[in-house]
């Protein structure tokens, strides 16, 4: 099974040991990565994959297990200093950290009730590590684009604070891909299967901000 890091790290360990305890001799090989992996090159049984699902090969399945939210977050004590901003176009005016590495001026989609934007901003620091961007977020070092599913307890324990709360930014595709159910082993079907069951309500759950 092919996995991104996020996911290995926060999601799989709430749910394998229920799967582990129902069918204790399925053995399962997880390939923490988020590298895009060949499915069919490498001979992967189950890949899930967070972000666009248009890529999906002709010869494999995809199901929809649910959506991750982003959100910007900072601390209170970097709010307190440097104020908040009230629209997308105020947010050049702060320290910026995106988890984007691709160009140094990067385009920030927004949407309310009345309204799209596309709002061009400058990263004061981008990382590929949400870790590290929590981490300088909760150390007053900015405002950060993080999903919601990362940083949601920090959130509920008021040490980040949401900014631009009334504008949503897009949504992150989480699903699973794996390839036609004919040819697979009874072992991947039955994982399969809990991962179907278990996943949409754990990415909820998860989301939830109290």
């Amino acid at each position: 099974m092919s996995v991104p890091i996020g996911v290995a790290e926060r999601q799989l360990p709430l749910i394998v040991p229920e799967f582990m305890e129902k069918y204790p001799k399925v053995a399962i090989n997880f390939i923490v990565t988020n590298k895009k992996i060949d499915i069919l090159k490498e001979s992967i049984d189950i890949c899930i994959r967070v972000g666009s699902s248009k890529e999906v090969d002709n010869n494999l399945v995809m199901r929809h297990l649910g959506y991750l939210e982003s959100v910007l977050v900072a601390s209170p004590e970097y709010i307190q200093r440097y104020g908040i901003p009230k629209h997308p176009n105020e947010l050049n005016n702060h320290k910026l950290l995106s988890n984007n590495l691709d160009n140094e001026n990067q385009i920030w989609f927004f949407e309310n009730l009345e309204q799209k934007l596309n709002t061009s901003i400058k990263p004061f620091i981008k990382a590929s590590s949400l870790t590290l961007l929590m981490s300088l977020a909760q150390d007053n070092q900015g405002i950060a684009l993080l999903p919601l599913i990362r940083c949601r307890d920090l959130i509920n324990e008021k040490k980040l604070i949401v900014i631009l709360p009334e504008w949503k930014l897009p949504k992150g595709n989480f699903h699973i891909i794996f390839p036609p159910r004919s040819g697979a082993l009874p072992a991947s079907k039955v994982f399969l299967d809990f991962l179907i069951e278990k996943m949409p309500n754990l990415i909820n759950k998860m989301q939830a901000i109290t």
